[in-house]
């Protein structure tokens, strides 16, 4: 036997690939006599110190990953109830709720220039009514709604302007109170015993007006 166990110090035989006596894994070592260890080929191992080292490694490659994930979701989460986004969860929940008040208050200054209030109002719940109740006729009474956005985005500087301009001259509103269009697509869901339906929003705009997000034309029903 040339082989010996690097944990035990025990002899081996040339083809054990475990020590027979600690049922240690040979390590790749060997001493012949008259001569220093040497390497040779056999079952690799590692050292106890090193696995745990990977083993922590990995373990905190696995924490780091979980973190990332974690904060992913919650600035998703947040993001969902602030910003443009948060106004379209709000004016959503309203709408499905009929609270026409809510309605009329995210609703942007554009629409009150040469608009009375009250006619705002009245317009808004006339279409909200009527969109409720053809969603109803198609999901039944107890349905329940739902809205995902598909996409949305920032006004190019161009459409921005070609907005901007488009107010200004339309309505006679000061576009120097916008700071931001973006435009929101929707798909709102409708679910209830006559069934499943799905119903596309692609003319809501979102404006940023003095510091704070409304609403401007499309949502579900153009009342202006």
């Amino acid at each position: 036997m040339s082989k010996f166990c690097g944990n035990c110090g025990k002899p081996m035989d040339d083809d054990a690939l475990v020590c027979g006596n600690c049922g240690t894994p040979y390590s790749g070592e060997t001493e012949v006599k008259g001569s220093k260890p040497v390497k040779i080929s056999g079952v690799n191992t590692m050292a106890p110190e090193k696995k745990k080292k990977i083993k922590l490694i990995v373990k905190l490659s696995a924490l780091g990953v979980a973190i990332i994930i974690v904060a992913v979701i919650a600035i998703n989460i947040i993001s969902s109830f602030t910003g443009y986004k948060g106004v379209v969860n709000t004016a959503f929940n309203a709408f499905k709720n009929y609270d026409i008040n809510t309605l009329v208050s995210m609703t942007s200054d554009i629409a009150y220039n040469g608009m009375d209030s009250n006619k705002i109002e009245e317009s808004i719940s006339k279409n909200v009514s009527a969109t409720l109740d053809s969603y109803e006729s198609v999901a039944g009474h107890d349905m329940s709604i739902s809205y995902d956005i598909t996409d949305s985005y920032k006004l190019s500087d161009r459409k921005y302007q070609e907005f901007l301009k488009y107010v200004k001259q339309s309505y006679n509103y000061d576009s120097s109170d916008i700071s931001e269009v973006v435009k929101v697509e929707l798909d709102i869901k409708t679910k209830g015993s006559l069934g499943e339906s799905n119903y596309p929003v692609n003319d809501l705009y979102m404006i940023k007006e003095r510091g704070n997000w409304y609403i401007y034309k499309g949502y579900v029903g153009n009342y202006y």
